[in-house]
């Protein structure tokens, strides 16, 4: 488990176990890049977020640090440098983010993420009429994440003009709100074999709101 900023030996670290990782995905017959994962310096974490922001019109649902912040997190990169994802040391799951469509690279860095200590992550979720959870949470619970609570969805904070254009992307949906989510040390212990493509989110969570 790393503990922040850019070490050689945690670099070596890192790289075994994304090799590792690699072979356990294709053994278990789940889908992923042929991207490795490394560790990345806090600036070129920084740069890359940057830019990926810059080409990605739904790029503000994505937070980014300043580069000194980066400093105290652990950050990963795959190896061109066009998706990442960062752990704080409290075990929060920040900046996950990819310039690159359809290579399943989440299945390499969530993973990896957990490896390095993270346990929890705050997303946007979308309801249905059913009252079943859709979006961000659906995909992080195939890797064992669940929702601990939720907080409603404040339009008023985010950037007008991108949010109508990620309505019109996603024929008219709404955000409904933001979910908290964790994953259990017991999960995260044995983590490739509680993957579960067919999961769904949990709501049962602490002030989930009804239908």
């Amino acid at each position: 488990r790393a503990n922040g900023g850019y070490d050689a030996n945690v670099a070596q670290s890192v790289a075994g176990q994304s090799q590792l990782l690699s072979e356990m995905l294709t053994e278990r017959g789940i889908k992923h890049t042929s991207q490795q994962v490394r560790l990345a310096t806090p600036q070129e974490f920084y740069d890359a977020i940057v830019e990926a922001k810059q080409l990605n019109p739904h790029g503000w649902m994505v937070d980014a640090y300043e580069a000194e912040d980066y400093a105290g997190f652990t950050c990963l990169l795959t190896e061109d440098g066009k998706s990442g994802i960062a752990i704080k040391p409290n075990g929060d799951i920040i900046s996950v983010f990819s310039s690159v469509k359809r290579d399943n690279r989440l299945q390499m860095l969530m993973p990896m993420a957990i490896m390095q200590g993270g346990r929890k992550l705050d997303c946007y979720y979308l309801q249905g009429e059913n009252g079943n959870i859709y979006g961000l949470p659906k995909l992080y619970s195939t890797f064992g994440f669940k929702i601990a609570a939720t907080t409603n969805f404040v339009e008023e904070y985010v950037p007008q003009d991108e949010y109508a254009r990620w309505r019109e992307d996603n024929n008219g949906s709404s955000i409904q709100g933001v979910a908290a989510m964790y994953i259990s040390d017991e999960v995260a212990n044995d983590l490739i074999n509680n993957y579960s493509i067919s999961a769904t989110p949990n709501t049962n969570a602490q002030n989930f709101p009804s239908a």
